[in-house]
């Protein structure tokens, strides 16, 4: 699919017909990433609109994306503090833009007030988000759908993304470093012990970054952006986290977590597996998507490929 660049001025019109917002309503755009995301502005009511990319390796139907827009209903019921979906004037989450060549899936989100938390992070605000991330999973344990959604087993968080750095490799006429394979290898054979019972394997967010979290001093944390939702261990959740946190945050975090969510030792130790992960993770998900629109952190796939391999080195030989 072409996934038409869509314009600002455009979407107002659309925002005012299918949500009832008032002629004057603006909208501004944010970023492009794995979807298109823009500002609604209403008077003092702030929304975000999302509009999905078509074609994602993730995505096969809008069945799926109805999947994620239900579970964070169902997350906010519970008491949750998510961004969930606005219903649109005939109370539908999921909604469709026509756009030029195509048609788009989108969904009006809450906005979420606050700032970044890694702007202003001390040891409470990593002990509330560990409480915070402790109480999603346990409230995600209780989500039933008449839809489906993705796995992130071995085979997608790893063996893929391998296959496919690989190729690229070949394609660039380039050789594929000797300890790319043995990296993989090692990181198979440990994580293939990761438990799945008692709670360690379920529904996930998979992005649990700095810019999907923001935290307001009156009202607290807030999650978003659930686009990469699916099922998988728990300890992959977490390792973002650890990745992004220093060690007396950790220990904040993770206490927190395991007093809501005790976890068995064996699910504990392989968080440091799932960090090791994660440089091959992101690899993986802009080469899936086979697209220039898609990027690996701030620049191509091109220009980010050898520091991602010079990271991956760095992890091997630790």
């Amino acid at each position: 699919m072409v996934n038409t660049w869509v314009e600002s001025e455009a979407l107002a019109p659309f925002l005012v017909q299918r949500y009832g917002l008032s002629p004057s309503a603006r909208c501004s755009f944010i970023r492009r990433g794995g979807n298109d995301h823009y500002l609604v502005e209403d008077g003092d009511r702030r929304y975000v609109l999302r509009l999905y990319l078509n074609g994602k390796y993730y995505i096969g139907t809008a069945d799926e994306l109805r999947f994620e827009l239900d579970l964070l209903d169902f997350l906010k019921a519970q008491g949750l503090p998510v961004a969930a979906p606005v219903p649109d004037a005939g109370g539908q989450t999921l909604v469709e833009f026509e756009s030029g060549e195509e048609t788009r899936p989108a969904a009006l989100f809450e906005f979420a007030e606050g700032k970044g938390i890694w702007e202003t992070m001390e040891a409470r605000h990593a002990r509330e988000l560990g409480s915070t991330v402790a109480g999603l999973h346990l409230a995600m344990d209780r989500f039933t759908s008449e839809y489906t959604r993705y796995h992130l087993d071995l085979d997608f968080l790893l063996d893929e993304p391998l296959r496919l750095l690989e190729a690229r490799m070949v394609s660039q006429e380039r050789a594929s470093p000797m300890f790319l394979r043995e990296f993989a290898n090692n990181l198979r054979e440990s994580l293939s012990r990761a438990p799945t019972a008692g709670g360690a394997y379920g529904l996930i967010h998979c992005d649990l970054g700095w810019h999907n979290i923001h935290y307001h001093p009156d009202t607290g944390m807030k999650l978003f952006d659930f686009d990469l939702c699916g099922y998988g261990w728990r300890a992959f959740d977490l390792a973002l986290v650890r990745l992004q946190f220093d060690d007396l945050q950790w220990a904040a975090f993770l206490d927190a977590y395991d007093s809501i969510r005790p976890m068995s030792d064996a699910e504990r130790d392989s968080i440091d597996d799932f960090v090791y992960l994660w440089p091959m993770w992101h690899i993986g998900d802009p080469l899936r998507n086979r697209s220039p629109m898609f990027q690996l952190g701030h620049g191509t796939v091109e220009e980010e490929l050898d520091g991602w391999l010079k990271d991956l080195r760095r992890l091997a030989t630790q």
